[in-house]
Parts: C-alpha cells; sequence; structure tokens
C-alpha cells in the first residue's frame, strides 16, 4: 500500500506553506563596534521590511538584546563584529532565548580570540567567521524574506 504525501503549497520562493520554520522571520540586526557599523548600514538600505535595525551594542548600552524594535519583536538576532574593535559589553553575558547567529568579520582569522570575540560566541547559536562583509548582507536578505 502507497500513501500519497500531502501536497506542499509555496507562497514565498523557496518556503514551504504552512510550515511553521518556513514562516518569514524578523531578523534583528545588530552592529557591535565600530567595524561592523558600514556593513550594517549596508543592509539597512536594502529596506527589508522584516530587518529590525537596532542600535549598536556598546558600553552605554543598557537594552537587553532581544528587546522589541520600534514595538516589532525579533525571532532571531545577528550580531556583526569585526575582529579588533574594542567593544564593551555589559548585556551580553547572558543568553537570549530567541536564536543568536554570530558573524565575526575576520580576514586572516586570527584575532578570532579576542575577548569581545568570545564574549559574543558564548551567546551565539550559530558561529561564522568570513571576511566578506557582502556575506552579512546575502545572510539577512534570506533569513527575513
Amino acid at each position: 500500500m502507497t500513501s500519497t504525501p500531502p501536497a506542499i503549497s509555496v507562497g514565498w520562493p523557496g518556503r514551504i506553506g504552512g510550515y511553521r520554520n518556513s514562516a518569514p522571520r524578523r531578523v534583528k540586526l545588530i552592529a557591535v563596534g565600530e567595524g561592523a557599523k558600514a556593513v550594517v548600514a549596508r543592509v539597512a538600505q536594502m529596506g527589508l521590511p522584516n530587518v529590525l535595525l537596532a542600535p549598536e551594542v556598546d558600553g552605554t548600552c543598557s537594552a537587553s538584546l532581544d528587546a522589541p524594535v520600534e514595538g516589532a519583536s525579533p525571532n532571531m538576532i545577528v550580531l556583526v563584529y569585526r575582529s579588533g574593535d574594542r567593544v564593551a559589553l555589559p548585556r551580553l553575558v547572558e543568553k537570549p532565548k530567541l536564536l543568536v547567529t554570530f558573524v565575526l568579520l575576520d580576514e586572516a582569522s586570527a584575532n578570532a580570540h579576542d575577548a569581545s570575540a568570545q564574549a559574543l560566541r558564548a551567546i551565539a547559536d550559530l558561529f561564522i567567521t568570513i571576511a566578506d562583509g557582502d556575506f552579512v548582507l546575502e545572510l539577512v536578505s534570506n533569513l527575513a524574506s
């Protein structure tokens, strides 16, 4: 006896209709330090509706990472950090309840062990080291579509 699989409807390209993990996500994008600001600004210029742009994380930041942005709650967080930036990380000791992706921009991969990178890596569910900042554009646009 053979069974017929249920029909799969596709709304967005590459999305499976009715499947909870296939729904578009609200991605909170956060620059950590000066080196990541330009990359995050380029994503902001794309005007993606499901990307929540948060203030950068620095020593003066008091909001939790998963706090809503302009009333919209994120489904996941993407932290972008350029290796070698010296950043005070006051609120990053606690892992948010959301999925956290940490993108370390590092041309040589030799600085992946600086203190800020280690603190960010400790709360991340997914850790990516890459030299090309354009990767962040591709990652966020895919996750938020």
